[in-house]
């Protein structure tokens, strides 16, 4: 399992590494982990680039990891999601909105 570090360059780049990563290496298991640090326009964006990638998961892909933000990464790309930093903020909201 190879878990790269994102959210630290433009999207368009990250997404492209992550794509030769797995071109490289197509049996590892690949998860992101973008530190809470996007924007919903681009968390969607990578989310988009990546979608046709077996990724397992975006780990805290949003700064402001609202429930409703969340659901729609998933919904228009498909790409799952994991909380970690960003759990303390959904705790806030109901856990209905989360599933």
């Amino acid at each position: 399992m190879l878990k790269f570090k994102c959210g630290m360059g433009q999207v368009a780049d990250e997404a492209g590494l992550l794509r030769r990563v797995h071109a490289a290496l197509p049996d590892v298991r690949l998860r992101a982990d973008a530190n809470a640090r996007w924007t919903l326009p681009e968390a969607l964006d990578f989310c988009e680039r990546v979608a046709e990638l077996p990724l397992e998961y975006v780990e805290d892909p949003l700064a402001h990891a609202h429930p409703d933000s969340l659901k729609l990464i998933t919904a228009r790309t498909g790409v799952r999601f994991g909380l970690d930093d960003s759990a303390c903020f959904c705790q806030s909201h109901s856990a209905d909105a989360i599933e």
